[in-house]
């Protein structure tokens, strides 16, 4: 029996996918629970029409994440900070900063949980901070930190 799945199962399948399984599996436990339905021609279009706008979606936010990560790598983004002696500063810089700046000077929107930060910022000066944008689009962003 073909059936297409309507949830992921696990050691069958993941959603949207056409399976083989044996009639009473499939008609006992996976029609039964709104796992599956029966593959039908039609059923069959759908099902392959919804995954390319889905691929189709996944593929435009990829190319979105991409042109912010050219628009974020194109200039530095500069925080002025209180500091002390040595060019030590007052505090740090941590990803909450960063990402509060990025919106503010650039008007784009980083969760701070994207922000890779080995360690947070404590002196002056330049450093690269990777920002991931998409699971497959990275950026790195030009920080330079300055008195103020």
């Amino acid at each position: 029996m073909q059936v297409i799945l309507l949830k992921d199962v696990p050691k069958v399948g993941k959603k949207g996918d056409l399976c083989q399984v044996s009639d009473g599996y499939g008609r006992n436990f996976l029609i039964a629970r709104g796992f599956a339905e029966i593959a039908s021609e039609g059923r069959l279009r759908a099902v392959a029409k919804e995954q390319a706008e889905h691929q189709a979606q996944l593929q435009r936010e990829k190319e979105a994440a991409q042109a912010q990560a050219q628009r974020l790598e194109a200039k530095p983004l500069v925080l002025a900070v209180k500091c002390g002696d040595q060019d030590k500063l007052f505090g740090s810089v941590t990803s909450q900063d960063l990402a509060s700046a990025l919106q503010s000077q650039f008007q784009e929107t980083v969760d701070k949980k994207n922000i890779k930060l080995d360690e947070p910022i404590r002196k002056l000066g330049q450093y690269k901070v990777q920002v991931r944008l998409h699971p497959q689009v990275k950026a790195t962003l030009n920080v330079q930190v300055e008195r103020s």
